[in-house]
């Protein structure tokens, strides 16, 4: 057995040996002792530069995402207004011009694919489902 100056009775005394007796439910740090620092320890250069060009290149794929939101919001609603007069001269009649109105379903189904496809992308990148 060892011998310490504190006296039986001292409640660091006692804490100690709770310590020892459960360390996984007793933790004894001294209060001078701060340890949360060597969680961050310092970075040298390079690891500095590194992690400065990731959050740019971070930033700069943020902002390219918002400019494409943009372009693909007014791509979108230009589709949408072509496809709504594609689909009006589709309800006329035709006038015995059968491979005409082919051509223009065709069209129609066309444009409409790519609104789709474009809707789907601003979805993507607008972080929706």
């Amino acid at each position: 057995m060892r011998k310490t100056r504190r006296k039986a009775n001292d409640p660091l005394l006692r804490l100690a040996v709770l310590a020892t007796l459960f360390p996984t439910k007793v933790t004894l740090q001294p209060p001078f002792l701060d340890l949360s620092g060597l969680a961050e320890a310092p970075q040298s250069e390079a690891q500095r530069r590194a992690s400065f060009e990731a959050e740019k290149a971070k930033k700069r794929e943020g902002e390219r995402a918002k400019r494409r939101i943009a372009e693909l919001e007014d791509l979108i609603a230009a589709g949408e207004r072509e496809l709504e007069a594609m689909r009006r001269e589709l309800r006329e009649d035709p006038g015995g011009d059968w491979e005409k109105l082919a051509s223009r379903a065709k069209a129609e189904q066309a444009l409409a694919q790519r609104v789709d496809a474009m809707v789907a992308e601003w979805t993507k990148l607008s972080g929706g489902a």
